[in-house]
């Protein structure tokens, strides 16, 4: 019997570095196994809920409607905290759960009112300061500036005329205050120096001194320059007329999310077709307003940058008459 575990031993000695590898085979041929196992049966059409909390309820549907979780709300009525923050969500984040799911969140929704200012008499961009820095009690609040209108009149150029809600009215401080703006005199119409603004600024008061608007749209590697005007055809101070092409350069930063807030490019190539007007619309969280307007040949390409809020439809039409509808949303906040 010794003899026989003698031999054993002596095999095993000179054979250890084969059952060595062996033995680790095994384990790796368990291992595999394992995760194959784990692969196979996990459960399909699972989604790993994210962290809603303390962020806007707008700003994260598209991340809720992207993983298939369907929002339920509730809300809570607050003071201290600005309307629309998510203070609750059930699942908690991190939680597994099958697509298509409901996920409460719980909603802040502040009563707060805000007494608009007087804005007539002071230019646009001092207005649009006054909005944003307003009390109430020891709170500072904001108003947020809806559309923006210009319209010739006897007053300078920039210079707001009318608003609304009226001043002094007690208002949601969720509300937007639209805002009428002087084009100045339209006897006496100047190129103004736009070298530098927003081109969402600054369409709607050359569309009010009759300019036709190209843009020339140019890449830029700086997120700060999009949608700024690098370049005008016309001078500042130059007499202009009704019917004048004002050719701009405006700097187009690629993006590939779309936040909240961001300059996006619009291209879309025109059906063969006689010559006819081209208009764009684009509907958001700032309300309608027109974004390009020009006759067109047909068979050529149109493209224009507007500033989006929230998610955009884009209309564009030929003629008066809708030809298409195209759509921005959002992907993250």
């Amino acid at each position: 019997m010794s003899n026989f575990i003698e031999k054993i031993k002596r095999f095993l000695v000179r054979h250890k570095r084969i059952f060595l590898l062996l033995f680790l085979y095994f384990n790796l041929f368990i291992f595999a196994s394992t995760i194959m196992i784990i692969i196979r049966t996990r459960p399909a059409g699972k989604v790993t809920v994210p962290t809603l909390t303390g962020e806007k309820f707008t700003f994260v549907y598209n991340i809720l409607e992207r993983n298939s979780l369907k929002p339920e709300i509730k809300y809570e009525d607050v003071f201290d905290i600005e309307d629309g923050v998510i203070l609750r969500q059930d699942p908690q984040s991190g939680e597994v759960v099958s697509k298509n799911s409901r996920i409460t969140l719980v909603v802040s929704r502040n009563e707060l009112e805000v007494e608009v200012p007087s804005l007539i008499g002071s230019p646009l961009s001092s207005a649009k300061t006054k909005l944003l820095n307003l009390h109430t009690g020891q709170r500072t609040v904001s108003l947020l500036t809806g559309v923006v209108t210009y319209m010739p009149s006897d007053k300078p150029e920039g210079i707001v005329l009318q608003q609304s809600p009226a001043a002094g009215e007690k208002v949601p401080h969720s509300l937007r205050v639209n805002i009428l703006v002087s084009s100045g005199s339209v006897t006496d119409a100047l190129m103004p120096d736009i070298k530098g603004q927003s081109i969402d600024l600054v369409y709607d008061l050359l569309v009010s001194k009759g300019c036709v608007v190209e843009q020339e749209i140019v890449n830029t590697d700086s997120p700060d320059l999009s949608g700024q005007i690098l370049e005008q055809s016309i001078s500042a101070g130059t007499s202009i007329s009704s019917g004048m092409t004002v050719k701009l350069k405006v700097a187009y930063f690629p993006i590939k999310e779309h936040l909240y807030n961001s300059y996006e490019l619009v291209k879309y190539e025109m059906k063969k077709s006689d010559m006819s007007l081209v208009e764009a619309y684009v509907e958001d969280d700032l309300g309608n307003r027109l974004c390009y307007s020009a006759k067109t040949d047909g068979g050529k390409e149109i493209a224009f940058i507007f500033a989006r809020h929230g998610n955009a439809r884009v209309s564009i039409l030929r003629n008066k008459k809708l030809i298409t509808v195209m759509s921005v949303r959002m992907t993250q906040f």
